[in-house]
């Protein structure tokens, strides 16, 4: 009855219906066949509408839209051979890779462009959450036929030229990778000696020293006699993560008008460990004037996962006293009776010796 498969279809849910709960109203609508494997949903730059990109067929990546107004066919990019396999986008929106290609999506009219060979044979891969690093895993034959971890950098100047093996697992085979909730890249292994499918993971894969935890959980695979190589197929927007890539405090300097003022420093990063300069151990901190000087400097660690940290360059802080400048609307000499309009120069508040708190 369907010769092609099911390929694409979609469901509409009303959530106005049955009492708010929300019901099907539209159900089973075909799209395109055939197709199969990739499927990919991406966030458009309007933060309401979506982009999904499948693999249409043999002839390209096709991509269709999600508005309010219903779902539609946008284009057909053709400018590399559909491998029929995972399509996966960085949180961004900005990239996506299908097969060998790394190719650059615009978010705001659903167009593929600028595809780059990355010449690996990898099947599985995620970007992190911070979108500057693209990992796979796959088999390598030039290391007994075990299983690869690496990445490539998205912000070198040529991104297949930054590729770098982080680990080298043997015994194994390789199963999907995606990104979690809290940061990490989770992703299977195959453990056919053991009779055991393995989930992994990459711990701080937005730095520069990501950690490979291995054997987290492990599953029978006697049990149900078939392994499995799967992991949800979650959108990557919903785990957009820049926190653990560097810690942000706001400009290098910051000048306060009050020279009894304070400015609270924050580093981000609900739930991690810190250290600061001043030996505090809290995710925030008062900037207090040092009782001798009008300069103070702060920086903090920020330790995210084992072996994970960020480091912040300094920030400071400058307690400034303002500086009054009146101006007279005329001569100073008065003769009895005379008077003279005084004009303080622009502030946020005023206080006059005589009690009036206006500009003059």
């Amino acid at each position: 009855a369907q010769p092609q498969g099911r390929g694409i279809r979609y469901f509409l849910v009303d959530m106005s219906l049955n009492g708010g709960l929300g019901s099907v109203s539209i159900a089973d609508q075909p799209l395109y066949a055939p197709s199969a494997e990739g499927l990919c949903a991406i966030r458009h730059q309007n933060k309401r509408d979506f982009w999904i990109l499948i693999n249409q067929d043999t002839s390209g990546i096709g991509v269709y839209s999600v508005t309010p107004s219903g779902v539609a066919f946008v284009t057909t990019y053709t400018g590399i051979n559909s491998t029929g396999g995972i399509i996966k986008a960085s949180p961004d929106g900005l990239n996506v890779r299908s097969g060998n290609h790394l190719i650059k999506f615009d978010n705001t009219n659903g167009q593929l462009s600028n595809p780059i060979n990355l010449f690996s044979p990898a099947n599985h891969f995620e970007f992190s959450p911070g979108s500057r690093y693209l990992y796979d895993l796959a088999e390598d034959p030039a290391n007994n036929g075990s299983i690869r971890i690496s990445r490539y950098d998205l912000f070198s100047s040529s991104v297949p030229a930054s590729f770098t093996v982080i680990r080298n697992i043997s015994g194994r085979s390789g199963g999907q990778m995606q990104i979690g909730p809290d940061g990490k890249i989770y992703f299977l292994l195959n453990d056919f000696g053991a009779q055991q499918v393995v989930l992994n993971s990459i711990n701080c894969p937005n730095t520069s020293n990501p950690v490979i935890q291995e054997n987290i959980i492990s599953f029978d695979i006697a049990r149900s006699g078939i392994p499995f190589i799967g992991l949800p197929n979650f959108s990557a927007w919903l785990f957009e993560n820049y926190d653990s890539t560097f810690v942000q405090l706001g400009p290098d300097k910051i000048r306060l008008c009050d020279v009894n003022g304070t400015v609270t420093l924050n580093a981000l990063n609900p739930g991690a460990s810190y250290l600061w300069s001043t030996g505090a151990t809290t995710q925030t901190i008062w900037a207090h004037q040092p009782a001798n000087s009008n300069t103070a400097t702060f920086s903090a660690y920020t330790f995210m996962l084992p072996s994970c940290f960020a480091f912040t360059t300094n920030i400071t802080v400058n307690w400034v006293q303002p500086t009054a400048n009146i101006t007279p609307s005329g001569s100073l000499s008065l003769c009895p009776g005379g008077s003279v309009t005084l004009t303080a120069n622009t502030g946020q508040s005023y206080l006059w010796s005589n009690g009036a708190t206006s500009q003059s």
